[in-house]
């Protein structure tokens, strides 16, 4: 596409990218999962033996230890290969709270 010299078909000129995928997907849904939840606990109206769960999970998956490791600043560089690449069903934590969650509530407005 850049290589081509036709700016009327092929000018990334003002793209938009909606939907980005910029990291793995580990990275950006289940390793924060657990504080999110953690956070809006409440509103979620988790209990608190899931809680610790999940709290467990997100320990044993090595999720804790990467968020503590590399969310700092200033950031390493690169920013290192996530563990559980591949989510394993025990370390995926969104699915587990989907399962929990009220109808009304949604991850996009937790009300």
């Amino acid at each position: 596409m850049y290589k081509r010299n036709d700016t009327t078909l092929f000018n990334p000129k003002g793209l938009m990218i909606y939907d980005p995928s910029i990291s793995y997907d580990v990275v950006q849904r289940q390793i924060p999962a657990y504080p999110y939840i953690e956070y809006f606990a409440p509103l979620f109206g988790l209990n608190e033996s899931f809680m610790a769960d999940m709290r467990e999970r997100h320990n044993s998956c090595g999720y804790a230890a990467f968020l503590n490791k590399n969310l700092v600043y200033p950031p390493p560089v690169p920013l290192p290969t996530p563990p559980q690449v591949i989510t394993s069903e025990r370390c995926d934590i969104w699915r587990n709270v989907y399962v929990y969650l009220p109808p009304s509530c949604t991850t996009k407005h937790p009300r």
